[in-house]
C-alpha cells in the first residue's frame, strides 16, 4: 500500500511558496477609505492581513482568499499591507498611495441686507461634501465670527453685522474652504 501525502498535490516538489497579497484603494470619501483585495495561496482561506502606514487594519479573508473593508485614514500619503496564509507563510509588503483632491469652490456670494449685515454665500465641491470648514477674512469685524462648514450638499452660508463700512469704499473679502486633511482653496470678492 502507498499512501501519498496531500500537500505533495499541491506542490509536487515538496515546497510551498510564499502568498502574495494584491490590493486596490477602490473608494475615497474623506476621510474614509475602501480597500479591497485577495491572498494568492493554496492555504488562503482565512489568510490573516494586516494594513500599517496611511491606514491601520488587520482582518482576515473569506475562504476564497478574498476581502474588502471601509476605515477611516490616519492620513493622506503610503498604505503597506502584508499577508499570512493560513500555514504562517508570509507575502512580500506591498504598498499603495491614498490622496485626495483638494476642495473646489462652485461659487462665492456676498449679499448685502439691511442695516450692515451681510450674508457670505456658496458651494464647495469636495470627496465628502458635509463639513468642510469655511473661512472668511478681510474684515476686522469677521474677528470670532467667520467661520462656518459647508452642510451635507456642499452649501454654506454665514450672516454677520458689519458695521463701520465706508459706502465710499471696496472691501476685498477671501473665504477659505478646508477639508479633512486640510487641503484648501480660496476665491476673493469684493464688497
Amino acid at each position: 500500500m502507498q499512501v501519498e501525502q496531500l500537500e505533495q498535490r499541491w506542490c509536487p516538489d515538496g515546497s510551498k511558496s510564499a502568498p502574495q497579497l494584491v490590493y486596490t484603494v477602490d473608494n475615497m470619501n474623506d476621510p474614509d477609505v475602501t480597500i479591497s483585495g485577495h491572498v494568492y495561496s493554496n492555504y488562503c482561506e482565512n489568510a490573516a492581513v494586516q494594513f500599517s502606514g496611511a491606514v491601520s487594519y488587520s482582518l482576515n479573508t473569506d475562504a476564497y482568499g478574498n476581502f474588502s473593508f471601509t476605515v477611516a485614514a490616519n492620513y493622506l500619503g503610503t498604505i503597506t499591507g502584508i499577508a499570512w496564509d493560513n500555514q504562517g507563510a508570509m507575502s512580500s509588503p506591498v504598498e499603495n498611495q491614498i490622496g485626495s483632491v483638494p476642495p473646489e469652490f462652485a461659487y462665492f456670494i456676498a449679499s448685502a441686507g439691511y442695516n450692515n449685515v451681510w450674508t457670505f454665500s456658496g458651494h464647495v465641491d469636495s470627496e465628502c461634501l458635509a463639513g468642510n470648514q469655511i473661512v472668511i477674512q478681510g474684515l476686522a469685524q469677521f474677528e470670532g465670527n467667520n467661520t462656518t462648514t459647508t452642510d451635507a450638499n456642499g452649501d454654506f452660508c454665514l450672516t454677520v453685522w458689519l458695521p463701520g463700512l465706508n459706502p465710499n469704499s471696496t472691501y476685498t473679502i477671501t473665504a477659505t474652504a478646508y477639508d479633512c486633511w486640510w487641503l484648501s482653496d480660496t476665491v476673493m470678492t469684493t464688497i
